[in-house]
Order: C-alpha cells, then sequence, then structure tokens
C-alpha cells in the first residue's frame, strides 16, 4: 500500500501537523460524500484523491465501524499532553476517574491518597465537538468555520485546542523528564535531545514497540516523515532516532521537515538549528527547513490574505499547507509518484537540502510570485539549480513556471482539485480583495438565476507549490555556518562537544555552502 508512517517531535511541530491531519480528515470526509454521489448515480468519482492508506491506518471499530486512524508518533514533554482527548471511541472507552477510586477502595481497606495533575482548560471546540450530542460527521459539512468554533490566534493556546482527530494509543509519547514551559530545566540543547535519546528509554521504547506497531501493519513502505521542532533539543533528539532509523531500514528513506518557533529566537535555538542542518543534510533522504520570512527580496504579504507570522496557529497552517501539497504525488490514488523518487530527483550524493516556494490563491502561472519559506536574499544569481518539481492544484493554465530557471531535472504533477481547507484552518483571507476573483464566487442551486455571491469562508484555494534545490539555499546554509563559526567557545559549551568535532561539523557546513554555490562572492 506503500505507506509512510509521520513522527511529530515538539510543540511546534505538532501544530504543524494538527493542521496536517484535520486537512486529511476533512479530505476523507469528502471521498466518503464523493463515494456516496457517486454509489447514487452509478458512475465512478473521477477525483484525483490520495490514497488514505498511504497515511492512515484501517481497521474496524469495537462499534463495528470503519476506522481511520493516522500512522503517526507524536512526542512532547511533560503537560504537552494534557488537553488532548483523554479516550477514544474507535479503540477504547472514556475513564471514569471516580469508578475507579470506589473500585481501589473496595480492593484496598488501608488509606488511599489521591494526586492530580493541573489539565489545561479545555477550548471551546474542543468542548464543543466532544459534547455527547455533537454529530462529528457534521463537523465538515454544516459550514463550521474557525469562526464560529472560536477559534484564532488569541484562543488557540495548544495544538490540542483545535485537534479534530482521534488517535491510536500507541501514538503520543509523553517525554516524562522534562516539562513544558518549564524555565527552571528547560528542553534546550541539541546535546540534551541526543543524550535522552541514546541514554533514556525512548530509543528502545520507539523502536522495539510505538514504532514497531505501526511498521508490522505496513504492506509496502516508502517510507518516514518527520516535522520536527528544530530550535529546541528535540533536534538532537531527532538526529539519534534518524540514524537509528537508517541502521534498521537502509539509509536515506527519512524526509524531514524542521519547523521553528519565532518566540524562541535565542542564540541557543540559532545553535541548534544551525546543528540541524548539518546533521539532517547527513542522514535523511532530503532536508527541507520551513521558515516565514519577510524580505525585500521575498515579501511574504499578500493582498489576498493577511496572516499573523507570529500566530503560532497562523504560522503552522501555512507550514501544513506546503507540506499537504509535497505530499500529493506520492499519496495519490492515481497519478502516482514515489516518495524516494522525488526527493532523490532534486538532491545529489552531497547536497540532501531543499526548499518550499507557494502561492495562493494562484489562478494560473503567468504572474506568479511564489512566497518562499525560507530566507533568502535573490534569485538573480542563479549559479545551481540541481533540481525541482512544480505542484498545481487546481489551477487553469498550467504552464512551466519561469522558464528562466529551468533545468533537465524539472518536473511537474498536478490535479484539477484545489488545497482544501479544513473547518480549522485560520481564516486569514480578505474578503474585500477576492470579491472579484471568480472561483471564490457561488451560486445559489436552488435558484442557478440567481447572480453569485462571494462567500463569507474560504474552503478552496487554487495553489501552486515549488519544491527545489538551488543556489538560494545558500544564505541559509551560511547562516548556519557562521553562527557555530563566531560563537565557537558558547557552541561548545552548550553542546559539550570535543573541539575536533565542532570543527568538522562546521568543515562539513561550509563544503555544503560552496557546494551549492554561494550567491554573494563575498561569502
Amino acid at each position: 500500500m506503500r505507506e509512510i508512517i509521520t513522527l511529530q517531535l515538539g510543540s511546534t511541530a505538532n501544530f504543524v501537523g494538527t493542521h496536517f491531519w484535520n486537512s486529511l480528515e476533512n479530505k476523507i470526509n469528502r471521498i466518503k460524500e464523493g463515494n456516496n454521489e457517486n454509489n447514487s448515480q452509478g458512475d465512478v468519482s473521477n477525483k484525483d484523491y490520495q490514497d488514505i492508506s498511504i497515511f492512515y491506518k484501517t481497521g474496524i471499530s469495537m462499534q463495528k465501524e470503519e476506522t481511520f486512524s493516522p500512522r503517526l508518533l507524536i512526542m512532547e514533554l511533560k503537560g504537552g499532553l494534557n488537553s488532548i482527548k483523554n479516550s477514544n471511541p474507535f479503540y477504547q472507552n472514556a475513564i471514569d476517574f471516580n469508578a475507579l477510586k470506589n473500585d481501589a477502595t473496595q480492593l484496598w481497606p488501608g488509606k488511599i491518597e489521591t494526586y492530580e495533575n493541573d489539565v489545561d482548560e479545555r477550548s471551546t471546540f474542543q468542548k464543543t465537538i466532544e459534547n455527547p450530542n455533537f454529530e462529528y460527521q457534521k463537523l465538515f459539512n454544516s459550514g463550521y468555520n474557525p469562526k464560529s468554533l472560536d477559534l484564532n490566534e488569541n484562543t488557540v493556546k495548544s495544538w490540542s485546542d483545535f485537534n479534530i482527530s482521534y488517535y491510536h494509543p500507541k501514538t503520543s509519547i509523553e517525554l516524562s523528564e522534562y516539562n513544558v514551559n518549564d524555565e527552571t530545566t528547560p528542553f534546550g540543547s541539541f546535546s540534551c535531545g541526543e543524550e535522552l535519546y541514546t541514554n533514556g528509554q525512548y530509543g528502545d521504547l520507539l523502536m522495539d514497540d510505538n514504532l514497531r506497531f505501526f511498521l508490522e501493519d505496513c504492506d509496502q513502505l516508502q517510507g518516514f516523515q518527520i516535522i520536527c521542532e528544530t530550535t529546541s533539543a528535540f533536534g538532537g533528539f531527532t538526529s539519534k532516532l534518524i540514524e537509528e532509523i537508517n541502521d534498521e531500514f537502509g539509509h536515506h528513506n527519512v524526509l524531514v521537515y524542521g519547523v521553528e518557533n519565532k518566540e524562541e529566537n535565542t542564540l541557543l535555538s540559532r545553535i541548534n538549528k544551525s546543528l540541524c542542518m548539518q546533521a539532517f543534510n547527513e542522514s535523511s533522504l532530503l532536508y527541507i527547513p520551513l521558515e516565514i520570512t519577510n524580505t525585500p527580496a521575498n515579501n511574504f504579504w499578500s493582498k489576498y490574505y493577511s496572516a499573523n507570522v507570529n500566530s503560532l496557529y497562523h504560522s503552522s497552517a501555512i507550514f501544513s499547507s506546503v507540506i499537504e501539497s509535497v505530499s500529493l504525488p506520492f499519496s495519490s490514488s492515481k497519478n502516482y509518484d514515489s516518495m524516494i523518487d522525488i526527493c532523490s530527483s532534486l538532491s545529489t550524493d552531497s547536497i540532501k537540502l531543499a526548499g518550499i516556494s507557494y502561492k495562493y490563491p494562484c489562478k494560473n502561472t503567468e504572474k506568479c510570485d511564489l512566497n518562499h519559506l525560507y530566507y533568502y536574499e535573490t534569485m538573480s544569481n542563479m549559479e545551481n539549480l540541481f533540481g525541482q518539481q512544480y505542484i498545481y492544484q487546481g489551477m487553469d493554465e498550467i504552464q512551466e513556471f519561469n522558464e528562466k530557471y529551468r533545468c533537465y531535472r524539472t518536473s511537474s504533477w498536478s490535479t484539477k482539485d484545489k488545497y482544501s481547507l479544513s473547518p480549522t484552518f485560520p481564516q486569514i483571507f480578505n474578503k474585500d480583495e477576492i470579491i472579484d476573483i471568480e472561483y471564490f464566487k457561488h451560486r445559489d442551486e436552488k435558484d442557478p438565476n440567481k447572480e453569485s455571491v462571494t462567500t463569507d469562508i474560504v474552503t478552496d484555494l487554487p495553489m501552486m507549490t515549488r519544491l527545489a534545490c538551488d543556489s538560494s539555499l545558500n544564505f541559509i546554509v551560511n547562516q548556519s555556518y557562521q553562527c557555530l563559526d563566531t560563537y565557537k567557545i558558547i557552541v561548545s559549551k552548550e553542546t559539550g562537544y570535543e573541539d575536533d568535532d565542532l570543527f568538522e561539523i562546521r568543515e562539513e557546513l561550509k563544503r555544503l555552502r560552496d557546494s551549492i554555490g554561494a550567491e554573494d562572492e563575498n561569502l
């Protein structure tokens, strides 16, 4: 079935992952509706649907209903899972803690002491969908949206606040040694994460229990998709995890997305990112760092939407949309390309690094200036272009974008289906600007002669995504090198690495920078 197992490590990664799985839940619902419509009409859908079994483990619940649970491992600090659903109707009944206490008093005649951890207040959204009277299916087909669900950058404090999915009990792993938002003993440095994986219980727990559980359900594993928080110790933890996956399953079958929390803009976070750059380029199939920046060369802002880039709820939604777009070719039910083939076509033996650019709404490619989700200075001096792939979703006119930078390793993948926004995707789009765009207008099905009106809620978007390895990535590689070179003493103190090891890491980053090709002759 060409399965892909996803791993999310760290709170920022889980924000991104929650948007990703919410979107796929939305697609599952649409597939079900499409199948029902086609069955009633006696025809077969020609939609370019994703093969849900690639990302989802299917099964039958205790209620004899078909279930879809993500092939997913979530890693969080202690307290990070507090407000996630405490029961799963597909696999287990809700736990009645009062009943457990009463049972204990009958079994033990002595004194019983009860210890309770403070649990975060559940969001309005979670209270709504967990209400016994709430019909889950209506979440997708009854016009629910972030406004009606009280979801915005002020009300969303945790990724579990807007989580839709039910997860398998084997999905979640909590790192009990470190607490969320603990400033006294933070899960801070890259080497701290390495040490926890190597010396703690989690390496064995992952490989022999939780991960093994999902692996045993796979018939034809494509590989692993990892979303990693690179500004914390989760970067070091992930680097050791990838090493063990490579030892067990063969080298280079792990696609890594690096995400960061802009609130963690410290020297230590920059050091962690720099070490991730070197480690993931060396060990992964492809490493894709994601970062929202606004520079003269990369004007992130669009008149069509206003995203608060300092809000994790907003920025993680954008990251999720491009990750889902990149995954379409290797999760399509009809027009399939393997994850390994796509990633290998972009990289070289020494360069396992790529960047993502995107645009939505994007009707055609003629005047489509892409937003880069990584920091760069200019594309005027494109010295090297190693490979690129364009993904077109629901666009009217498709032509290869920007012929100036075309190379023989250029490929494209297209679908007539637009990018579908889940009910929890932040409504960042400006109604006043999209009013003249035809695909945002809808006719009244009951009265076809009635004039089209612009929707208040955007549910589908034509989208274009570019995944590429080229010289514009040189800047972020050089940033990593300069960080480790400028702050040698601090890096040595924070990591505990030997000078020779740190020297070799810097040299590898320098070689990577030079291999990509410098944009600035002064580098």
